[in-house]
């Protein structure tokens, strides 16, 4: 029987590369590596010299439209894993949903997302379409799906990621989290619809060891447009922090400059921020999370549930994981994945705890 073959576009970039390897390490199917750069592309066949018979590349440039639509011929399905997704098209998602090819995203991005579901609603196809296939929404969706089987009501959810300093970043990593950074936009919060700055509001989540309490800021992600209907949820609020205080102060500075005016283009400073985040990557631990809190009632009586996905070592490759496991589901014919598939019930709790497992994450539920 013909081994299926994945593309993932971006596969030379930080979680591109993380998702062939976790797609290599746990599927056999083939996997193709795309991005704009022939030495890239090469370098990582390099790297992965072990796998050779099952990885492949390929140079496509999304912001070609027929190179794009030659590109994802030949391929059982589709993840798109290049980034920021602030910055490109939805050319891939088009040129899959033409043709009823499986897609999958790791968008982080809320436009991004809305733009992919709003173009589902469009063409109606008939293949599965996966946007937000990350942390957001997809793990954090199916986190509080968990929690709702417990509550009558969810009156709050509050969501917050927490990597650890020894993670890589890179260029486009970067971008996407100082895209929100002084940004004006809007969450559900009491009830209304309440403007807010990102990187403002820091919180603390309580994560399990060995992580413990970090404070995190507002940043914005699809979640915010999506779980306040979704969930019926008073209030929604995503959150992100740096593991050493003194990047969190420089980025509450930086937010300050910049809704000041004194900063007129952050995202120009990109680079720079990469680079001196990497300078002081030696320090800290290279552990993660997502966590989860859900409020709400059940019966007549408040209860606060606690769950997080914590990696005690290699915290950056969590957000891969929905993705690995979705385009598995698909290709292995698993369930009844076709068209847009809903980013809280896509996965039950035993199927969750069970691939973590494998890659060495906990699932960690906690009640109040």
């Amino acid at each position: 029987m013909t081994a299926k073959r994945v593309l993932v576009i971006g596969g030379t970039g930080y979680f591109g590369r993380i998702l062939v390897q976790d797609l290599l390490q746990y599927t056999d199917f083939h996997i193709v590596a795309a991005g704009r750069s022939a030495g890239k592309l090469q370098e990582m066949r390099t790297e992965l010299s072990a796998y050779n018979s099952r990885f492949f590349n390929k140079v496509i440039d999304l912001n070609n439209t027929i190179h794009c639509n030659e590109g994802i011929k030949g391929n059982d399905i589709v993840i798109c894993a290049a980034g920021p997704f602030q910055d490109i098209p939805i050319t891939l998602a088009n040129a899959c949903m033409d043709k009823s090819i499986p897609y999958i995203d790791l968008a982080d991005d809320r436009e991004y997302v809305m733009r992919v579901r709003k173009l589902f609603e469009q063409l109606k196809p008939s293949s599965s379409v996966c946007t937000g296939w990350s942390s957001v929404p997809a793990l954090s969706g199916a986190l509080v799906n968990i929690a709702r089987k417990e509550l009558d009501k969810i009156n709050s959810i509050q969501i917050q990621i927490a990597p650890g300093n020894k993670a890589p970043r890179g260029f486009s990593t970067v971008t996407s989290l100082i895209s929100s950074i002084g940004k004006d936009f809007t969450v559900m919060q009491n009830g209304s619809w309440t403007n807010v700055k990102g990187w403002s509001q820091p919180q603390d989540f309580k994560f399990p060891t060995p992580i413990g309490n970090k404070t995190g800021y507002l940043v914005d992600v699809a979640d915010h447009e999506l779980f306040p209907t979704h969930f019926s949820a008073d209030t929604v609020q995503f959150r992100a922090g740096a593991e050493i205080g003194l990047f969190n102060s420089g980025m509450s500075l930086l937010a300050s400059l910049t809704n000041s005016g004194s900063i007129k283009n952050l995202r120009d400073m990109s680079g720079m921020l990469q680079m001196a985040m990497s300078a002081f990557g030696f320090l800290g631990h290279d552990w993660g999370a997502l966590g989860v809190e859900v409020q709400g009632l059940s019966g007549d009586k408040q209860k606060t549930i606690r769950l997080s996905v914590v990696a005690e070592h290699q915290g950056q490759q969590i957000p891969v994981m929905p993705a690995s496991i979705m385009c598995k589901r698909i290709l292995d014919g698993v369930g009844e994945v076709k068209g847009l598939v809903p980013f809280d019930t896509w996965i039950e709790r035993e199927e969750l705890e069970a691939e973590c497992a494998k890659r060495n994450y906990r699932l960690v539920i906690e009640r109040d």
